[in-house]
């Protein structure tokens, strides 16, 4: 029972300590963290009347924003505090497509490949379905990785609510 107590008790302590000792900026952070390279719209009228189109360039920064714009220029630095709206491109990706296509033509070729042992005796048909399972396996995961590269569709851009700084 005390043992119990007792681990509750440093449990909860080591919680409060590590909120109490997170970072202010982490905590204050208007813009949400966004992965290199992803693709952005960003109003900020102190730097561009219209939108600036790009993509991330600098994946965390503690109060800027790294842009390189879809043109070839050069990175512009956008403060958290001059952006009123921030979108994220969220395009249709074929992973599931990729999946199932790499996973018929990788099962396909296992099982003709295991059939066509000519020294098999009464295990062949577990061959072939061990060869059809493993292919499909490895089929469909490769298929998954290069359809999920593959962004189709028209752009959906999705607006990223911004934090209100303290």
């Amino acid at each position: 029972m005390f043992a119990h107590s007792a681990v509750r008790i440093a449990r909860t302590s080591a919680l409060f300590a590590l909120l109490v000792g997170l970072p202010a900026e982490l905590l204050a952070q208007r813009v949400p963290h966004l992965g290199t390279g992803t693709p952005v719209r960003v109003l900020a009228p102190a730097l561009a009347d219209t939108l600036l189109i790009g993509k991330v360039k600098v994946s965390f920064a503690a109060d800027t924003l790294v842009l390189l714009p879809s043109a070839n220029t050069s990175a512009i630095n956008v403060p958290h505090a001059a952006i009123v709206r921030l979108e994220v491109n969220r395009r249709r990706s074929r992973w599931l497509e990729g999946f199932v296509l790499g996973g018929g033509i990788g099962a396909a070729s296992l099982y003709f490949a295991a059939s066509r042992d000519t020294s098999c005796d009464m295990v062949c048909g577990a061959g072939q379905a061990v060869g059809a399972l493993a292919g499909g396996v490895l089929g469909g995961l490769l298929g998954a990785a290069v359809g999920s590269e593959i962004k189709t569709g028209p752009d959906r851009w999705k607006p990223i609510r911004l934090r209100s700084t303290p």
